[in-house]
């Protein structure tokens, strides 16, 4: 019978009880259109070509002059979420972004059909000061703006 080789990420996910985890992201997040990055920071692969670390390592490189913008948002009516999608064994995981700004000015509505008709990357800061990249340079990001003139 052949050994069964895991990868490094499948491994114990313990939590101490009593342990508090503060939910939620910080009141500002920052995108930047993809073909503003010149290099993306990389995971980690075995062999195999399974991944053995959600963390990235290195920074995005950017072209010259580019910067990422940001966008100040409200925290308790903004989240970001993951859910399973797709059929086993190619599961992947889709990551949802609601960024709530309050005003619906001219700025929120141009940059609203920026990203409308842009392949944007967005950094959003979790209340621990973790940064979570919603996009990647594989697959598009589908970015869908509302705004709601009340």
């Amino acid at each position: 019978m052949a050994k069964t080789v895991c990868s490094t990420i499948q491994q114990s996910l313990a939590w101490c009880q009593g342990t508090p985890e503060l939910p939620g992201i910080k009141r500002r997040i920052y995108y930047i259109s993809k073909d503003q990055i010149v290099a993306w920071p990389s995971l980690t692969y075995d062999a195999l070509g399974r991944l053995t670390s959600a963390a990235y390592t290195g920074s995005f490189v950017l072209a010259a002059d580019a910067t990422w913008k940001f966008i100040d948002i409200l925290t308790d009516k903004s989240q970001l979420t993951s859910e399973a999608q797709g059929e086993f064994p190619s599961q992947t995981q889709l990551n949802k972004l609601v960024a709530v700004h309050p005003s619906v000015g001219v700025e929120a509505s141009a940059l609203s059909a920026y990203v409308n008709n842009n392949d944007c990357v967005y950094l959003v800061e979790t209340v621990r000061g973790q940064f979570r990249v919603v996009g990647s340079e594989k697959w598009q990001v589908k970015s869908t703006v509302a705004q709601d003139l009340g």
